[in-house]
């Protein structure tokens, strides 16, 4: 799903065999996820996705819950940053 393509020129610009292809590819992908769900891959919004988010993409539903006591979104940003930032592996195996 995420290697399907996202705008016209990804389309061959709407050559009918490549949509086809695509629209078949999409579904057959959805078949499969319906089957087992533990194959589904994430949908949520990012919102961050850059430096310590780059493994672990910060999504909106995360950064809700963590600005859920605070009710600051920038104090849960950093929050999940430092969470991130403390991983026990040496810097040389990241």
């Amino acid at each position: 799903m995420t290697s399907a393509p996202r705008s016209w020129e990804g389309l061959n610009n709407g050559d009918r065999d490549t949509v086809t292809h695509w629209r078949r590819a999409v579904e057959a992908r959805r078949e499969f996820e319906a089957r087992h769900p533990e194959h589904r891959q994430r949908r949520d919004a990012i919102a961050a996705h850059e430096g310590r988010f780059e493994r672990t993409p910060l999504t909106y539903r995360e950064l809700a819950s963590r600005a859920a006591t605070s009710g600051d979104a920038n104090q849960a940003a950093a929050e999940a940053s430092r969470d991130r930032r403390t991983d026990p592996r040496p810097r040389d195996e990241l």
